[in-house]
């Protein structure tokens, strides 16, 4: 019997592991906001609706049962009140929908490492969790939302950090224009994952034969690293020439850094992800993720 996927939010990373799951054999329903992303998983062979999330008019559309759900959604915008309404209010539309359906293997939800405070570059596990600005505290309201809705199926939560990627890789971009000195205001630490491993994470939870609900996984590389470093590694590649890295630039590489607000200045432990399922990541620092960007000029 085919498997089935239900998959709320269609942008980056739910688009790349929608087309992964209609691989794998599975059976994928998706739900986005946009119209034209609507057109494209369409177009891939993926049934697909527009709806917003926060509401239930797409509870009719996902009247199935599932093997495997995730959300993914991103915020609408328009500050603290997208947060509000993408994350806490359409984790509660998901408990509605979820108290009417089966979901037979995992239940996951993409939360962010926003939920940690700023520890001055010291080492941070999934349990030093902290609501230390608006954006954190919503961000810990919508999972604790997630697990207590869903605490009757295997649900878990992934903490992502920095998201880079194929045609995403701005921070890349902005070290070539700009490199950070050792020290500078500007200088801290990043904790960054390439596209591959966040889906390759959610792989590793579906595999799973058994799991305690409610538990939550950071998902980050193995190397924080300074934004100094990265910049000095940069310099170090002979291969990188100018030519090369205007031609490089002069590329397009979507999603904007800016947060608002300077980052807090911390390191990530992926260890419980990495001790309690296979996942490992393909990319485990920045240079094997970024170099192969650079290796295809």
């Amino acid at each position: 019997m085919m498997k089935t996927a239900l998959i709320l939010g269609c942008g980056y990373v739910g688009s790349a592991f929608a087309k992964q799951a209609l691989q794998q054999g599975y059976s994928v329903k998706a739900i986005t906001r946009r119209e034209e992303s609507v057109v494209a998983l369409r177009e891939e062979g993926i049934e697909a609706e527009a709806f917003q999330v926060h509401e239930d008019d797409w509870h009719e559309f996902a009247d199935t049962d599932v093997d495997l759900f995730l959300n993914c959604v991103g915020s609408t915008g328009n500050g603290i009140e997208g947060y509000r309404l993408s994350y806490v209010e359409g984790n509660r539309s998901v408990s509605r929908w979820a108290n009417k359906r089966e979901i037979r293997q995992a239940a996951i939800y993409t939360s962010s490492v926003g939920v940690y405070p700023d520890a001055d570059g010291t080492w941070l596990e999934e349990g030093d969790a902290m609501a230390s600005h608006d954006r954190s505290k919503m961000l810990l309201q919508a999972e604790k939302t997630f697990l207590q809705g869903l605490a009757s199926f295997n649900a878990v939560v992934l903490r992502l950090g920095g998201i880079y990627g194929p045609g995403r890789h701005r921070l890349l971009d902005s070290l070539l224009r700009e490199p950070v000195e050792d020290g500078s205001d500007s200088d801290y630490f990043l904790n960054l994952i390439r596209l591959e491993d966040i889906c390759s994470a959610i792989w590793s939870i579906e595999r799973l034969d058994s799991l305690k609900p409610g538990k939550i996984f950071n998902v980050v590389d193995d190397c924080p690293s300074r934004k100094s470093e990265m910049s000095q590694w940069l310099k170090n590649l002979d291969t990188f020439d100018r030519i090369e890295r205007e031609a490089f630039l002069a590329k397009k590489s979507h999603r904007s850094l800016d947060t608002g607000r300077k980052p807090p200045n911390r390191r990530i432990s992926n260890k419980a992800l990495r001790n309690e399922t296979s996942w490992q990541p393909l990319y485990p620092s920045y240079r094997e993720g970024f170099k192969e960007f650079l290796d295809q000029l």
